[in-house]
């Protein structure tokens, strides 16, 4: 893993690299309320981690343990007892691919146990709103299929905030593939961020193809995007940290609407960044 420090005035200069060896597990629900198909959901969850942080492995780059002392002993061997709420009013059509709807949600993950006796606690709100939009590339489908193909235009916003003593690889975060698309995973780091994104989602595709007798890609879409955020040493201290730019384009397929795949390029001032993952990032 990689760590440049913290605050959003650290430079790509500043990278070291550390290892960390994980152990985790994790138990949640979540009940819609006030029963399926409400738009209220709430959760509860538990969950436990073990770290092990040592030396890094990447070439010609400092290691953390040397770079960043004090940071990286306060972190180097901990165990973390996490208790996790959430609740959030959601109107989208689907949480895994939505094209219409708004969702406002607020979350806390205490870690109510700690190596030492610390305790700590992150906390969050985020929003979203998508627009569906006439398709650019193709009719739009049969309105009564299940899954018409439809372009759209999500807004997001999200803010996150920490108190109490963390480890900082627990501390909110921009860069990678879910904030900053345009800058390496972990890059922007500190006790608060915030964070706001705009994604044109459109599909070029919108029949797909098959690629064995008995699966096919449902469609296949583009999405350019722009995101805009900080991080800063606590929620106040945002108004006043340097605010960090990305932007670029995504490829989106589906085998089915559960099932989205991505692959975004991000473009930043330090470069370009390319991530891959199931499900978007927002």
């Amino acid at each position: 893993r990689r760590f440049f420090g913290f605050g959003a005035k650290s430079d790509e200069h500043d990278e070291s690299s550390y290892s960390d060896e994980l152990a985790q597990i994790e138990l949640g629900v979540e009940q819609a309320l006030p029963g399926p198909g409400g738009d209220w959901v709430g959760s509860l969850g538990l969950r436990g981690e073990l770290h092990r942080l040592g030396s890094g492995s990447v070439d010609d780059e400092p290691d953390t343990r040397v770079a960043y002392p004090r940071a990286f002993r306060a972190a180097r061997d901990s165990d973390l007892g996490w208790v996790e709420a959430g609740l959030r009013w959601d109107t989208r059509d689907s949480q895994a691919l939505p094209y219409r709807g708004s969702m406002v949600s607020g979350w806390t993950s205490f870690a109510a146990l700690q190596s030492g006796g610390d305790v700590g606690l992150v906390y969050g709100f985020e929003g979203q709103h998508l627009f569906p939009l006439p398709g650019l590339l193709h009719s739009g489908g049969d309105p009564d299929e299940e899954h018409p193909p439809t372009d759209s235009l999500a807004l997001g916003a999200r803010l996150a905030g920490s108190a109490g003593n963390l480890p900082f690889f627990s501390l909110p975060t921009l860069g990678g593939a879910f904030g900053q698309r345009g800058y390496i995973a972990g890059r922007f780091r500190d006790g608060a961020s915030w964070l706001a994104v705009a994604e044109y989602r459109l599909w070029v595709l919108p029949r797909g193809f098959p690629i064995a007798r008995t699966v096919r890609i449902e469609r296949v879409g583009l999405a350019p995007f722009y995101e805009i955020g900080s991080v800063a040493g606590d929620v106040p201290r945002l108004f006043e940290s340097r605010v960090i730019h990305s932007f670029g384009i995504g490829a989106r397929l589906t085998l089915e609407r559960t099932a989205p795949f991505r692959v975004d390029v991000g473009f930043s001032e330090e470069g370009v960044e390319v991530h891959a993952r199931f499900g978007l990032s927002f």
